[in-house]
């Protein structure tokens, strides 16, 4: 129970300092995670995005957006150890499909 608090209470932090990152380093009305910007992490996350795809058969319907990233979000996890905070995650205030 308390480890489940600990991971939330640190997921968060982890997640403010990046919004804080990518609002002072990006132009535009929706923020993404800046780790998609560092050059260690951008052929894992093409790779990502490639085993999401292919997963979920390049699904394309209203709300899939949140189940691509959801998958891609697990995939970076489990496969890679990487944390990665999705569209939804970076602009709370937001309503996407």
């Amino acid at each position: 129970m308390f480890k489940k608090a600990r991971d939330r209470r640190r997921r968060t932090r982890e997640l403010e300092k990046r919004q804080a990152l990518a609002a002072s380093q990006q132009d535009g009305p929706n923020l993404y995670d800046p780790i998609e910007d560092d050059p260690e992490f951008v052929q894992i996350i093409a790779e990502a995005d490639r085993l999401t795809d292919l997963k979920l058969h390049g699904a394309n319907h209203f709300g899939s957006c949140h189940e691509f990233w959801e998958t891609k979000q697990a995939i970076l996890k489990e496969r890679f150890g990487i944390e990665w905070f999705s569209p939804n995650d970076m602009n709370p205030l937001t309503l996407f499909d």
